[in-house]
């Protein structure tokens, strides 16, 4: 579905030209094995020269670059690494200066470049990028979810890039994921950029920049967050200069969202998505069923917006989908399933999904195992507290006997985010 205003289109895709960047590709196994030989062959004249900085780490079947990555007119031998328990980006980066192999140090680090970029659609691997004779490297930062930073590298450090042209990539890739139904990553890919830069933006083209971003979070179900959004754009001093068509698209989008918000107050999400994919056992390899957008859209449809409760930090759907990082779904019978699932890097934090296909409502639980400080929080938009169903109970004593939670305390909130204790 298109962004929903006929007369953005025209402004959006005029002010938002841009340089293509091109995706650098890694060299062949054959290549990298030539280079990994030079670099042996002169691992004793580096390990004198730089010492630790040069480990071994090229010895690892990892993903090989010759690019001119510090853009002094020579291309670079880069290898990828990845290291600590959360798997953090590391490079090394060499090059061959006459008959000798130097090591190339970076003086300031990559802050908060943590991974390379993975684009939500096509989970294309995105790290280094050529636009306009220049390379940059890109990639994700951020825990729930995560956006992109650009880098250039000139000289002995790395400077973080947000110009017109970057600006006006982020916006396409919006428009693309959005196209293809990836509402909530396209909300987050613009609306974590927006945060960040915002003093960078352009006025004129920051709004339009919000209005898409409300306009995501409301595709994605997140009416709340849509209408909040709304709300402070109208209060920013820049609206009051804005456009017509800008104003007049914020107007439509506004009635819109505050329309479904009305109704969504009555009934919820009961009846309004079909669970049949969960009719069958899903594959539970690595991340796996966090990649897929029925699941997606499905967290959409079940958590309510609010901040997660008990977490100081980010919103309840996106810790849930930490919660599941690692998980399958199990059919109980022909009519309900569950997924069940934990965090990556935290085992003892667990996240639980029990749905009626039926009757196409559901309801979630995350919690901590071995942990009677932690409460065991519920939630649903299907269902109210006094409406959670016996078949539901049933399954989460035998998620809770599983995972060994021993919560003294189980809060339950509403499609509105409001909680009650629920005494049992």
């Amino acid at each position: 579905m298109k962004l929903h205003h006929w007369l953005r289109a025209l402004c959006l895709y005029t002010s938002f030209s841009h340089a293509h960047y091109e995706v650098m590709q890694p060299v062949s196994a054959d290549e990298r094995a030539n280079i990994v030989h030079l670099l042996r062959k002169n691992k004793k004249k580096l390990m004198a020269r730089y010492g630790d900085d040069v480990t071994d780490y090229y010895s690892e079947d990892m993903p090989c670059y010759t690019i001119d990555i510090n853009n002094d007119g020579i291309d670079e031998y880069v290898f990828l690494n990845y290291q600590g328990s959360g798997g953090y980006l590391y490079l090394q980066v060499f090059a061959q200066q006459g008959t000798e192999i130097a090591y190339v140090p970076l003086t300031k680090p990559l802050t908060g470049l943590e991974r390379p970029f993975y684009h939500p659609a096509t989970r294309e691997e995105q790290l280094f990028l050529r636009a306009q004779g220049k390379v940059y490297i890109t990639g994700r930062h951020g825990y729930y979810n995560c956006h992109r930073l650009l880098y250039l590298w000139q000289g002995d450090r790395c400077h973080e890039v947000c110009d017109n042209n970057w600006i006006a990539q982020q916006r396409a890739l919006f428009q693309e994921l959005y196209d293809a139904e990836y509402y909530h990553d396209a909300f987050h890919l613009l609306h974590e950029f927006e945060q960040r830069y915002h003093k960078q933006i352009p006025a004129q083209k920051r709004l339009w920049l919000c209005n898409d971003i409300l306009l995501a979070a409301y595709r994605a179900g997140s009416y709340q967050t849509a209408q909040k959004l709304v709300t402070e754009l109208e209060a920013e001093v820049a609206f009051k200069k804005a456009s017509p068509a800008l104003q007049q698209a914020i107007a439509y989008n506004k009635n819109m969202i505050q329309k479904s918000l009305e109704q969504f107050k009555l009934q919820g999400s009961r009846g309004v998505y079909d669970y049949d994919w969960l009719a069958k056992e899903y594959d539970t390899s690595a991340a796996c069923l966090a990649n897929d957008k029925r699941f997606h859209e499905l967290l959409g449809i079940l958590v309510p917006d609010i901040p997660a409760p008990g977490n100081t930090d980010g919103m309840w759907r996106d810790l849930l989908r930490m919660h599941l990082g690692r998980s399958g779904v199990q059919p109980i019978d022909k009519r309900y399933s569950t997924i069940s699932g934990f965090w990556s890097h935290n085992a003892g934090a667990v996240g639980f999904i029990w749905c009626d296909r039926q009757e196409k409502v559901s309801v979630f639980a995350t919690g901590a195992c071995d942990d009677s400080t932690e409460p065991l929080y519920i939630g649903s938009c299907s269902y109210r507290m006094q409406e959670l169903p016996a078949a539901f109970y049933e399954a989460l004593e035998l998620w809770k006997k599983e995972h060994d939670i021993r919560a003294s305390r189980i809060l339950f909130y509403d499609r509105m985010g409001i909680g009650v204790e629920i005494k049992r």
